[in-house]
């Protein structure tokens, strides 16, 4: 099976102030080495935006990101397995 051919999992850990995209072949090889956490701020403002504004914030940048490795890695959607996303749990107060 050629690498372009080969199947794909892609995720994202969403942090308090980036998103971390993660990528790997079905046999756990890494995607990408030059994923740069920097690159993936996501600008929400905790105590201003709306909850509707904070989720446009972070799809955004998850959908940018997508896009950009599956430039980069020169693969197609079809390829991506899933797409996972991890989320911190929040604390009562």
């Amino acid at each position: 099976m050629q690498s372009n051919e080969k199947k794909v999992r892609f995720g994202f850990d969403l942090g308090g102030t980036k998103v971390q995209p993660y990528a790997e072949y079905e046999d756990g090889t890494k995607l990408l080495d030059d994923i740069i956490w920097e690159e993936n701020k996501h600008y929400i403002d905790k105590e201003k935006d709306t909850v509707e504004e904070k989720k446009r914030k972070i799809t955004s940048v998850m959908i940018n990101q997508l896009e950009k490795y599956i430039g980069m890695a020169n693969i197609t959607v079809e390829q991506i397995m899933f797409i996972g996303i991890t989320v911190p749990r929040t604390r009562s107060k």
